[in-house]
């Protein structure tokens, strides 16, 4: 199969996934996009626009709003009462998640992916998850990935691969693939806080992206 489904948030991990992507598939990048209700919805409009500068069209956008609204259980969907994701980097406990968490979000999402790839017969799935420079999600580990793998082979009976890049790489050894590639970083947008224009800078997202920024020596493009 010549074509791979990009999960393309419009973050920073995931512009670097699709230049990644792209340097084998080019134009058999299918992008995809989901709406859970989270607040920070402007990352869709970087999402859309990195996938312009790809000469890819706009990602087709899965709206999965009900389902996380009605899961609950995060500060980083509308409609949430337990905390301001501007805040999640408060001191917690080692084995206590944030309140970004988003209870079976990659779940649902690779699945709706590995649907999506069925249909449009396409073979790999790719996406930015991390396990190194985040906040502690298990669902960004590898185990879980590996084994999202197995059962969505299973489950459709063909074989199909989820490819995690970025998986072990600190994110200014992302930031470094992404000026080797030429990823339009300068598009993406990182901040949980919402907005329109200016990233909050202070929540664990922000944060991480403007260290990885500093180690490179470079200022980050979402300031500028």
């Amino acid at each position: 199969m010549d074509k791979a489904v990009v999960l393309v948030s419009g973050g920073l991990d995931s512009c670097v996934v699709l230049s990644i992507a792209h340097s084998t598939y080019g134009k058999g990048c299918i992008p995809l996009s989901f709406v859970y209700g989270q607040r920070h919805a402007r990352e869709i409009v970087s999402a859309e626009q990195i996938c312009r500068y790809y000469g890819l069209q706009a990602p087709t956008l899965i709206n999965l709003t009900t389902a996380f609204q009605g899961i609950g259980g995060s500060s980083l969907t509308s409609g949430a009462t337990d905390g301001n994701p501007s805040t999640e980097a408060v001191q917690r406990g080692p084995d206590e998640l944030p309140p970004t968490f988003v209870p079976g979000r990659n779940i649902i999402m690779i699945a709706v992916a590995a649907a999506f790839a069925y249909t449009h017969e396409a073979g790999e799935i790719y996406g930015g998850w991390n396990a190194v420079d985040y906040s502690g999600y298990p669902d960004c580990r590898p185990r879980f990935l590996r084994e999202m793998e197995h059962a969505l082979c299973s489950g459709l009976d063909r074989d199909m691969i989820v490819t995690y890049p970025l998986v072990h790489s600190s994110k200014a050894d992302i930031i470094k693939k992404g000026i080797a590639n030429g990823a339009p970083m300068h598009l993406s947008w990182s901040c949980y806080a919402g907005g329109l224009s200016t990233p909050c800078g202070v929540c664990d997202s922000c944060k991480i992206r403007a260290e990885g920024f500093a180690k490179v020596g470079i200022p980050d493009p979402a300031f500028q």
